[in-house]
């Protein structure tokens, strides 16, 4: 009986060395992966149920988007992947296979990706199907053959956005890696409007905060805008560039060059602006602004159909950084659009990754 006893342990030794050194470089298998806690999400999702299959960003991750998928969720998973440790992002559309990666991602919903609702499915996990506008699904997992994946499905291409932003917060540290857990979310806004400013997936307003928002802004059920940002199709200028062009890397252009690790840095002034020169009139719905640290605590969204002449379409009073979503109020026609500086929050100018401008759809 005691020789069986040693016979049965390394055999199971051996199995378990089997588990841990099978799998490829990146992904350690599911069954040797320590539990990991998702944290909590502001806001929180109407519904969230943890899994038991989280796993680690690899170096290498797959990315499969589609035609419509909305290009700004697009860059925030770019931003939450690379921040986590992933060197190399390899690419494909909806119509090819899925890249062979150790983690694969789909970003945008039914209308926006062909490939994300099978990719939710071998997750066992329903999709957005029956939400309201603006809600999504979110899911992070391994399928039946052990492959990781993450999936973010909104209804429309706000909700993959919202997706992208909780995507944002489930990183967590273990053990000097970045990992992502096993969660399925499903959320949908519970108001018909979100607010002017999505400052929404940040700490709680409190109450003067809200407060602070009466008499400043009147809010409107906002359009429903385009998923394609316009303003890489125009010409950018601003009052001024940090250091009087001895930087030419922080240019007015690379404020809408499409890429999230180049910026625009304004001299050190509370009333400096940045403005795009579209190739037409176009109605605009929203603007979406990507800060650097060096963020605006507040500014305007001006719009002009000369150049000359600037009508303010919304006011931000209480920025905090990150990514700004600001709804132009009335969707005004404009062949300009300008974000005008009224107050730095830190020291240093205005610097902003991308100013992106999208039409009405």
């Amino acid at each position: 009986m005691f020789a069986r006893a040693h016979v049965a342990l390394a055999v199971a030794v051996a199995v378990t060395v089997a588990l841990v050194t099978s799998v490829g470089p990146g992904v350690m298998a599911s069954a040797a992966s320590p539990p990991v806690v998702a944290p909590a999400v502001w806001p929180t999702p109407q519904q969230q149920s943890n899994r038991a299959d989280g796993f680690p960003v690899p170096t290498t991750v797959g990315l499969v988007t589609g035609a419509g998928t909305d290009q700004s969720a697009v860059q925030v998973v770019k931003q939450v992947l690379t921040s986590a440790g992933a060197t190399r992002i390899v690419s494909a559309t909806d119509q090819q296979p899925a890249p062979d990666a150790p983690v694969d991602v789909w970003v945008g919903g039914p209308s926006e990706n062909g490939a994300s609702a099978a990719a939710l499915a071998s997750l066992r996990i329903p999709g957005p199907a029956g939400l309201s506008a603006e809600g999504y699904v979110l899911g992070i997992g391994r399928d039946s053959s052990d492959q990781a994946r993450v999936v973010l499905s909104g209804v429309d291409a706000t909700g993959t956005f919202y997706a992208a932003q909780t995507l944002r917060q489930l990183v967590v540290p273990v053990a000097g890696r970045e990992w992502l857990p096993g969660i399925a979310v499903r959320d949908w806004p519970t108001t018909p409007l979100r607010g002017v400013i999505e400052g929404f997936y940040g700490p709680p307003w409190s109450t003067a905060d809200r407060l602070s928002q009466f008499g400043v802004i009147t809010v409107h059920v906002h359009p429903r805008t385009s998923s394609t940002n316009i303003a890489p199709t125009g010409t950018a200028t601003a009052s001024c560039v940090e250091g009087d062009g001895a930087y030419p890397q922080f240019d007015p252009k690379y404020a809408i060059d499409g890429d999230l690790s180049t910026r625009w840095s304004s001299c050190y002034d509370d009333n400096a602006w940045l403005q795009v020169q579209l190739p037409g009139p176009a109605t605009i719905g929203k603007v979406v602004v990507h800060w650097e640290a060096a963020y605006g605590k507040a500014y305007k969204i001006e719009t002009s159909t000369d150049g000359a002449t600037w009508t303010a379409a919304a006011a931000v009073t209480n920025g905090d950084g990150g990514t700004n979503i600001v709804y132009l109020d009335g969707a005004p026609s404009a062949a300009y659009v300008r974000m005008q500086g009224v107050a730095r929050a830190t020291q240093y100018g205005f610097s902003i990754y991308e100013l992106q401008v999208y039409p009405t759809a």
